[in-house]
């Protein structure tokens, strides 16, 4: 992908301006302890000796932004936490309100406001009008807009605008050197008593709605009257919420088989490995991390053609899309025996696009637009 590197001359412009890191503060709301992109992206800022400050809750955010000062940094990830988890639209409003007024009395002693989108809105969204306003307040005032991929400012056009000049890309990385990576492809197989021959497709991330797992248990159904052994495996929990729902599509479903819950870091492998094809049928989505974590281990990706996708990785070998709709379940089926018919050329694809698009650089990059530089000795916050 064209925006996956980095030019070296804007690192070191970022860079430049860089504050000594052993004084320097990011609060890094929400950061939640489970998603291994939060640990990757601030790796080399706290290597030089940011603190990295975590919070989950507005109300823990707000306490952590009140002590930021000059060459401090709010990074926001996403909006969620800020307005959108409460019983009504007054206690919403008047949690926004606050966080916004925090904000705003931070960047006056000095310290900086990044936000990454990761979303266009909120996958929930109890107040969308609250939502709007909130998001075009952060665009307002944010000093820089990190953005994954070098479309997503065209793509989240019909819903707001990115001011150009804040833009900053930040490509996600693969997760290379991440998670063990030990067992074979035959081993991973074994683990779940599947055969070599047999056709796999496989899924890993939060097992919620808008991920479409009706539209893949469709599709597998479709998969298995031209593969009886084919086999599924879902891996990742689902929300108390949705867990009913989706307990009850898997367990009317031959050839699935579940985790029930989340997968361990180390047996990420064995759900990857056993696979042949990971497949993302995913109704709403800007970005994947689940992508990246395919690619990793030499995995091939089925994903809908949707706007946001199609602009950032039409061309990828070890990408294939279907056209989403009433009739999602046949595409994908044909999808899936697109990218098998290919799968040498794409599975060798998808481990060279790991490689180029390591953690370290990533990392890197971010020090760079949080404006982080190596620390200096004796020097001392003003």
């Amino acid at each position: 992908m064209s925006g996956s590197q980095t030019p070296p001359d804007e690192v070191a412009s970022f860079a430049a301006d860089g504050v000594a890191a052993h004084n320097m503060r990011i609060v890094a709301f929400p950061y939640y302890n489970d998603n291994p992109y939060l640990d990757l992206l601030y790796t080399d800022a706290r290597a030089k000796g940011v603190r990295i400050d975590k919070s989950t809750s507005v109300d823990d955010a707000v306490g952590q932004i009140h002590e930021l000062g000059h060459g401090d940094l709010i990074h926001l990830h996403w909006t969620t936490p800020i307005c959108q988890p409460f019983p009504s639209a007054q206690i919403a409003l008047r949690h926004t309100m606050r966080f916004c007024k925090s904000v705003r009395t931070a960047q006056r002693r000095g310290a900086r406001f990044i936000w990454t989108i990761h979303n266009i809105y909120p996958h929930e969204l109890p107040y969308p009008r609250l939502e709007s306003l909130l998001t075009r307040w952060i665009l307002r005032s944010a000093d820089d807009i990190i953005v994954l991929t070098k479309n997503t400012p065209t793509v989240v056009s019909e819903h707001y605008r990115i001011p150009p000049e804040k833009v900053r890309l930040l490509p996600h990385c693969s997760y290379v050197g991440v998670y063990p990576d030990e067992v074979t492809d035959s081993e991973a197989r074994a683990e779940f008593g599947i055969d070599r021959d047999d056709l796999v497709l496989g899924f890993l991330g939060e097992q919620r709605p808008y991920k479409g797992i009706p539209e893949l248990l469709g599709a597998f159904e479709r998969i298995r009257a031209d593969h009886p052994t084919a086999r599924l495996l879902l891996g990742g929990r689902a929300r108390a919420q949705d867990l009913a729902t989706i307990s009850a599509l898997i367990d009317n479903a031959e050839g699935v088989t579940s985790s029930g819950g989340r997968v361990p870091d180390g047996d990420l492998q064995k759900w990857l490995r056993a696979a042949d094809v990971m497949v993302f049928p995913y109704r709403q989505i800007l970005n994947s991390g689940s992508m990246f974590l395919a690619a990793t281990f030499g995995r091939p990706c089925v994903l809908p053609a949707n706007a946001a996708l199609v602009s950032d990785w039409a061309g990828e070998e070890w990408i294939e899309f279907y056209p989403p709709g009433n009739e999602s379940a046949d595409e994908i089926h044909a999808a899936v025996k697109r990218i098998m018919a290919r799968w040498d050329a794409a599975h060798a694809a998808a481990l060279k696009f790991a490689a180029q698009n390591l953690p370290r650089a990533m990392a890197l990059r971010f020090s760079a637009i949080a404006g982080v530089v190596a620390p200096a000795t004796n020097v001392r916050r003003p």
